[in-house]
C-alpha cells in the first residue's frame, strides 16, 4: 500500500459523485424545439478533449450548476490521470449536435466526418 492509494481512491470517490451529479443535473431532457437542447463536453482524455458528450435542456437545467459541476469533474479527472499515469488515444471525438426529438433532446453524430 502507497501513500498515493488513499488519495486516488478518493478522487475516484469524488470523480463518480460529481459524474453522477452531471446526470442527475440533465435528466429531464424534455424539450419543444432544437434551440431548447445543448451539448456538454464531459471529462478529459489523457491526450486531450472530452471522453464524451451529454445531451441537455436548457429549459429542465441549471446550466450554471452544470458548467461547475462539469469543470470540477474535468480538473479531477486530469488529476487523476496525471497520478496514475494514464494515456489514451490521441483520437478527437467529433463534438455532435443536440436536437430536440420527441420533445427530448438527443445528440446527433457530428456532421462532416
Amino acid at each position: 500500500v502507497t501513500e498515493l492509494d488513499g488519495p486516488l481512491a478518493q478522487l475516484q470517490v469524488d470523480t463518480r459523485q460529481l459524474y453522477q451529479r452531471m446526470l442527475k443535473l440533465t435528466e429531464n431532457k424534455q424539450c419543444q424545439q432544437h434551440s431548447d437542447c445543448k451539448v456538454l463536453a464531459v471529462g478529459k482524455r489523457a491526450c486531450g478533449g472530452p471522453e464524451q458528450f451529454m445531451p441537455y435542456s436548457v429549459l429542465q437545467t441549471d446550466q450554471k450548476l452544470l458548467q461547475y459541476t462539469q469543470e470540477r469533474y474535468s480538473k479531477l479527472k486530469q488529476e487523476q490521470q496525471q497520478r496514475l499515469g494514464m494515456v489514451s488515444t490521441c483520437q478527437m471525438l467529433p463534438e455532435p449536435a443536440a436536437a430536440c426529438q420527441a420533445n427530448l433532446c438527443v445528440l446527433q453524430p457530428a456532421t462532416g466526418q
